[in-house]
């Protein structure tokens, strides 16, 4: 009953959602009257408490920087590093948001990771012992095919494992043989039912797991977290702590000041003897203190470490903007990254 009306207050839209969902295309909102409510714990999670009283945070908006992330986008293609970027940013306290190309498709490829991992949390809601549940791993069939992302840590055959670890092996490692126990394991129907309910996989693209996401559905994922809206807020919490555990750190991570957690997912295309094939993105929450934000950059072009570099620079201008405007204050993300 309160996933349904959580749901619902999503699908109907409050501030920056409702203007997406209306088919409005507003490139940022207005300085605001009512302001958002946390909880402020200082975990990972942030669940929304109100909407109202007008002048809360006032002085603390952010002032409108589109203009300049946009002029380094077209610079970053200009110069060849990338053929395709898409960017959003949403201050994730307040709703305001920006996008560039935001509704424009790439590949999903691991990204697709964590509707994976959400449906295995929820399953383990409706289920207790879920998590507790073992399972041994005889092999992976794809972990020699070409183009395959290679893990820090990889299952050893024969061992056995619980889901949870599963689950956290999927989030930090990207690892693709674990997702796909868990894709056996999981139901079908709860995979199914994330994808539903939040409305964020666009039609297939005619290729094996090269389903079609954009920066800007992908964004409702980690808002849902963050919110604790969809998993309950202990669950929430534990999706967003194994991605804060992410081994990729040239994307995002590596255009923000050390020590601030980022809890995000990355994900790699690329076929094999096609060079101009290669996609890279890089989408998740970064808990700047007192100014917690959502960032995803998707990007294609021929070579993924300059798009890593492309995506590292739009993250740094991010962070030094947003930085700059907010003083330091107490929020969520405060803790040390690891």
């Amino acid at each position: 009953m309160v996933r349904a009306l959580l749901l619902t207050l999503l699908a109907l839209g409050s501030m920056g959602v409702g203007y997406y969902l209306r088919g409005l295309k507003k490139p940022y909102l207005p300085v605001q009257e009512s302001y958002e409510i946390r909880a402020e714990t200082g975990n990972l999670t942030n669940p929304l408490l109100d909407c109202e009283v007008a002048g809360y945070r006032r002085g603390r908006e952010l002032r409108l920087f589109k203009p300049q992330i946009e002029a380094l986008v077209e610079k970053l293609i200009a110069r060849h590093d990338a053929a395709r970027i898409s960017v959003y940013f949403r201050d994730l306290d307040n709703g305001p948001f920006f996008g560039i190309r935001e509704e424009e498709t790439f590949t999903g490829a691991s990204l697709l990771k964590v509707p994976t991992v959400m449906a295995a949390l929820l399953q383990a809601e409706e289920s207790p012992g879920f998590l507790a549940q073992t399972v041994r791993f005889e092999g992976y069939a794809d972990e020699n095919s070409p183009g395959q992302f290679v893990p820090e840590q990889k299952l050893e055959r024969g061992q056995i494992y619980t889901v949870d670890e599963l689950i956290r092996r999927t989030a930090s490692f990207s690892d693709n043989a674990s997702v796909g126990m868990l894709n056996k394991i999981v139901a079908a129907k709860s995979i199914d039912r994330v994808y539903r309910e939040l409305g964020v996989l666009l039609p297939s693209s005619g290729q094996p797991g090269a389903r079609s996401i954009a920066p800007l559905g992908y964004g409702r994922l980690f808002r849902v977290l963050y919110n604790a809206s969809y998993l309950s807020r202990p669950f929430s919490e534990r999706a967003l702590g194994y991605f804060a555990q992410s081994t990729f750190h040239d994307g995002l991570e590596a255009g923000i000041a050390p020590g601030i957690t980022v809890s995000h997912k990355f994900g790699i295309y690329a076929i094999p003897g096609l060079t101009q094939s290669a996609q890279l993105h890089d989408c998740g929450i970064v808990y700047r203190p007192g100014r917690p934000y959502f960032l995803c950059v998707m990007t294609e072009g021929r070579d993924v470490d300059i798009l890593a570099a492309a995506i590292r620079e739009i993250s740094r201008e991010v962070f030094l903007t947003v930085d700059a405007q907010t003083p330091l204050l107490p929020g969520p993300g405060a803790q040390p990254a690891r």
